[in-house]
This record gives C-alpha cells, sequence and structure tokens, in this order.
C-alpha cells in the first residue's frame, strides 16, 4: 500500500511505495527536486475483539505485536518569509484651468518631434485663416468689380449679337457677317457728295430743292434720291437727305426725331396701324416706322439725317427680302 508523504520543498503530497519505507525519496516534479524522508511502517496495536454474548463465536485469540523501529520524525518547515511591498508615491500633477476659448498651454519640450510639427502647422494655418479688417475690404471690392465686368461684357455681347442677327435690320449687317440675299438685278450705287450708298434696282433719280422745306432754318439744303420701278406693283424707293449747315449735339439729334416721326409705340387699327419703333441703323440711334403700306427709317447724324422708305405702288409693303437687301446695303461712306 502506498505511502503519502509531503514535499517540504514545494508542499505537494506524494505517493511513495511501501518499499521505500525509512529511505529518501527525491521530489519527481522538474522546478522541486527536493530530497524527502520517507516515514518507516509503525507498529500497530490490535486491540482484542469482544463478541457480544448473544454471538455464538468463541472469544478471539490475542495476537502478540512485535516492536519495529520508530519511524523518525520529520524536521518542521520552516515558515514562509513574508515580502515587505514598498508602494511607490504616485504624484499627480494640479488641474490647471485654462480659460474657455483658448488652447491649453502645452509645454514644447515634453511633446514629441512629429507632434512639435504638427502643432506647429495648425498654428500657421490658424494665422493664415485670420483675415485682416483691411483684407476683407479689398476683397469685398474686388470681387464686386469683377461682377460689373462680368455684367458689362454679358451685356455687351448680347446687344452686338442682337444688332448683328436681327432679322429686321436694326443694327445692320457686320463686316463678318453674310448680307441678305439681293434681288436679281440690284445694283451698289454711291453717292459722296451725300455720303452713302446702297443697292437699288437701277439708278436713283436725284432732286434738290432750292428752299429748306417746313421751315428747318438748320438745314443747308435736301437731296432726293428716288427709284420707281414699272408696272401697278412696282416698287417705290426713296430716300432724303438733309444736310446741316453746323454739327448737331446729341441732345439736338434726339429732338429732330421726336419732332419728325411718333414715340415708339402703334397706332391705329387695319390699313391705319402705324408701329413706331426705336432701332439702330448706320450706328446710330433710329426710328422705324411701319404701316400696312409702308416701311420706314430715319436717322440723325452729327452733320445730316436720312429718310429711307420702301414701298409698292398699289400701297402694299415690299417683300420682306427686298426691305432687308435695301436697309441692309445702306451705309455711310465716312
Amino acid at each position: 500500500m502506498p505511502i503519502r508523504i509531503v514535499c517540504p520543498g514545494c508542499d505537494v503530497e506524494l505517493n511513495v511505495p511501501d518499499t521505500s519505507a525509512g529511505k529518501k525519496v527525491r521530489c519527481p516534479r522538474p522546478e522541486c527536486g527536493t530530497v524527502a524522508s520517507v516515514p518507516g511502517q509503525c507498529a500497530v496495536k490490535l486491540k482484542p475483539v469482544v463478541a457480544p454474548r448473544s454471538a455464538s463465536i468463541p472469544a478471539a485469540v490475542p495476537v502478540p505485536v512485535t516492536a519495529t523501529t520508530p519511524v523518525p520524525i520529520p524536521p518542521p518547515r520552516p515558515a514562509p518569509v513574508a515580502l515587505k511591498v514598498v508602494a511607490k508615491p504616485v504624484v499627480v500633477a494640479a488641474p490647471v484651468i485654462e480659460e474657455v476659448g483658448k488652447k491649453p498651454h502645452v509645454d514644447e519640450e515634453d511633446l514629441p518631434v512629429q507632434r512639435k510639427k504638427r502643432r506647429k502647422n495648425e498654428d500657421e494655418d490658424d494665422e493664415e485663416d485670420e483675415v485682416k479688417p483691411g483684407n476683407k475690404k479689398t476683397l469685398i471690392v474686388a470681387i464686386a468689380g469683377l461682377a460689373f465686368v462680368a455684367l458689362c461684357l454679358i451685356g455687351g455681347i448680347g446687344n452686338g449679337v442682337y444688332a448683328l442677327v436681327s432679322p429686321s435690320g436694326t443694327g445692320g449687317i457686320g463686316k463678318n457677317v453674310a448680307r441678305p440675299p439681293l434681288p436679281a438685278g440690284w445694283q451698289d450705287f454711291s453717292f459722296p457728295s451725300d455720303n452713302f450708298k446702297a443697292y437699288f434696282p437701277i439708278r436713283p433719280r436725284v432732286e434738290r430743292p432750292q428752299n429748306a422745306p417746313d421751315g428747318r432754318n438748320d438745314a443747308d439744303h435736301d437731296t432726293i434720291y428716288t427709284v420707281t420701278m414699272p408696272g401697278p406693283t412696282g416698287l417705290i424707293i426713296s430716300v432724303t437727305v438733309t444736310r446741316f449747315r453746323s454739327s448737331l449735339s446729341p441732345a439736338a439729334r434726339e429732338q429732330f426725331l421726336n419732332t419728325f416721326t411718333d414715340p415708339p409705340g402703334m397706332t391705329g387699327t387695319g390699313d391705319q396701324k402705324v408701329e413706331t419703333r426705336a432701332v439702330i441703323w448706320l450706328g446710330e440711334n433710329a426710328r422705324e416706322t411701319a404701316t400696312p403700306q409702308r416701311l420706314e427709317r430715319l436717322v440723325v447724324t452729327e452733320r445730316a439725317a436720312y429718310t429711307a422708305t420702301i414701298a409698292r405702288k398699289d400701297g402694299r409693303r415690299a417683300a420682306l427680302e427686298e426691305e432687308n437687301a435695301f436697309f441692309e446695303s445702306f451705309a455711310l461712306l465716312k
């Protein structure tokens, strides 16, 4: 039967075979290996067993006990040494109260190199984001100026395109834009004395009245150029040039327009319908008057007034291509 002992080195119970009684054994644990003594077998004194009276079993015969070698008592184990734990004091820094809206103060020496660089970059960005009042004012003025220039450019481009492509010839055809096709047989005629040229079906008849009509004392003379085509539906084209003795101011030119034309608008109905509108012709402000019978334009330059009319003998307006060809080909020589 195995004998139980306790290893004095690791306090582990060991089962030792009874053949090792009274001998020394080594702890089998690799981390221990302590040598321990196995106590020997001790003599056991057996008490005689007395059977009860009611039993018929005979009394037991006492067996003598042989004394054995006394078992040595192992020495007492040393008391465990208590370890002294020394607590390291923890130093807690007093909290620093910072003002609201300000960054907490951090000693730059305690920051790693990368954090110092990042903090420096953030500070530079904050300085760039801060715009001085003077810079704000300059920026606002610059933006307003750019917006004004953009509006002017857009307006100018729009007016130019409208003047170039308007089918009614409000601005005339530019140099780089194709003129409307001319009717067959029309020719270009120039009149340097009155500073204009235009396309006509035939050469116009020229008339120069001696006196200035309508009591216009500022007029030097009038010249009337007339084209009358044969047939009951033939074209009638007339150009009246009024030369001035002196140059007219812009206000005087505007007054001339208002005197000899109706203000822009529409009057009458049916055959009496008259539509007057402001147009740009020969590079100047002009008035265009359209009725069911004729189309007429009046423009006043600094030295002369030009009144051009195109119609038909039968009281109807000319064809659209004839009106466009006449007014778009009309130009000043200088």
